[in-house]
């Protein structure tokens, strides 16, 4: 018995880590594969940076390349900084509650940076519109700040 018979020529199945890599909000997403990130622009980024005459020079400096720009800021595109004006709720509560208020199609990661301040990741344009948008959001007696 032929083991290809009722297979589908070229057409192949993506590989579990492909599966894996497509459902995690921590990964950023190859614009080609997913094209509602694709027009996500780089207007603050700076072209080429080049030495300054005015640099200290005992102070250490990193120049970087508009690619290498675009490359670390890439991860960061779908992001949102939320700060808690008020303390007095913890991390899983924040994020149960935090899903349950925006309704979002999609999921989100959070992250706790310190100091009541979370940056929230979305895997969904229309998510991430949403929250930014259609503020202020309240958690209990909270008021969350939103920031790109």
């Amino acid at each position: 018995m032929d083991d290809t018979a009722g297979a589908t020529p070229n057409r192949q199945a993506p590989s579990y880590r492909d599966t894996l890599q497509r459902n995690n909000p921590n990964l950023s997403f190859d614009t080609h594969d997913n094209p509602i990130w694709a027009d996500a622009g780089y207007e603050d980024l700076t072209e080429d940076d080049e030495p300054s005459e005015n640099e200290d020079p005992t102070c250490p400096t990193i120049l970087l390349t508009a690619t290498e720009k675009h490359m670390l800021s890439d991860p960061w595109r779908n992001a949102l900084i939320i700060r808690m004006l008020d303390k007095g709720i913890g991390y899983l509560q924040l994020k149960r509650r935090l899903k349950t208020k925006w309704a979002l199609k999609g999921d989100f990661s959070l992250i706790d940076i310190g100091c009541q301040y979370y940056v929230t990741q979305f895997t969904n344009i229309d998510d991430y519109e949403h929250v930014l948008l259609n503020g202020p959001w309240m958690i209990g007696d909270n008021y969350l700040v939103i920031r790109e």
